[in-house]
């Protein structure tokens, strides 16, 4: 069984919103906005932290390996048996954290996947030499949250479209890097990458 439908991001926003407020202030409900002055409220909006994702396909066509682009995403060493070739990022700076994020029927049965093992059978899942291999989830993390709260909408966000179509979910956190830095891109950008496998975990 394909997954096709990754469209429906917009209950994230709320869930951003929640983290925002968890510190112990509780989100204002129409009745007591109501009281405030037009000014405060705007502030308030301009406080709110803004929700961005966009995907794209791994594909063959484009040259492209579900190994190598876990390899990379994650800053870790594996090897492609299809290629029969080692892909090794394990030097690469500016990854937090990579996790696997199982479907939850999984998790509960104490069930565990190799990121090397996961990613070599997306590829001999696929026969065509024009295949879709995986799919990518860009999440443009707000750099209004903490970093564990970045970390925990990000997985959120995985955990989520793992259990709604029975996925496994490869979820990596960035950690921008004064050399990146340097370089140019702005400190606040944490684009959050995660693979998906085109088919539903077994």
């Amino acid at each position: 069984v394909r997954v096709f439908d990754f469209t429906n991001v917009l209950p994230y926003r709320s869930h951003i919103y929640k983290i925002k407020t968890s510190a112990g202030a509780s989100p204002h409900t129409p009745s007591t906005t109501k009281r405030r002055s037009a000014k405060i409220q705007q502030i308030e909006l301009l406080k709110m932290a803004i929700f961005i994702a966009s995907t794209k396909s791994i594909s063959r066509s484009s040259g492209q390996s579900a190994v190598a682009s876990a390899s990379y995403r994650a800053g870790v060493e594996l090897e492609d048996k299809r290629y029969g070739k080692t892909h090794d990022y394990s030097k690469k700076h500016g990854v937090m954290s990579a996790d696997i994020i199982l479907p939850s029927a999984l998790a509960d049965a104490k069930a565990t996947v190799d990121r090397g093992d996961l990613w070599n059978k997306a590829e001999a899942a696929e026969k065509r030499k024009d295949a879709r291999v995986a799919r990518e989830w860009l999440v443009n993390l707000p750099h209004e949250l903490s970093a564990e709260d970045r970390k925990e909408l990000a997985h959120t966000f995985a955990q989520t479209f793992a259990d709604r179509y029975g996925t496994i979910a490869d979820c990596a956190i960035p950690e921008p890097t004064q050399k990146a830095i340097d370089r140019g891109p702005d400190p606040r950008h944490f684009p959050s990458p995660i693979l998906f496998p085109t088919r539903c975990a077994a």
